[in-house]
């Protein structure tokens, strides 16, 4: 945690200072310029958020419900796994 709070006081006397900042996450990148915060985000990221209804299937991981889990005992996944 403190490493994030270097970054951040650094980031933070920059500015102050006068100088532009840009961070690049890779899923997103934050322009500090002028004392202006902007941003924009990667087309991967938009293009999944715009496709959301189609993705959602591939992203469940059951469609069973979390109360079968917890009856069922590990040992009789096992039994019924092939």
């Amino acid at each position: 945690m403190d490493s994030l709070n270097a970054i951040f006081a650094a980031c933070y006397d920059l500015i102050h200072v006068g100088y532009n900042i840009t961070l690049k996450f890779g899923f997103c990148n934050i322009y500090l310029m002028d004392r202006n915060l902007t941003y924009t985000f990667s087309p991967e990221i938009i293009e999944r958020l715009n496709n959301l209804v189609e993705s959602e299937t591939r992203l469940k991981r059951g469609i069973s419900p979390v109360s079968n889990s917890w009856k069922t005992t590990a040992v009789s996944k096992w039994a019924k796994s092939s």
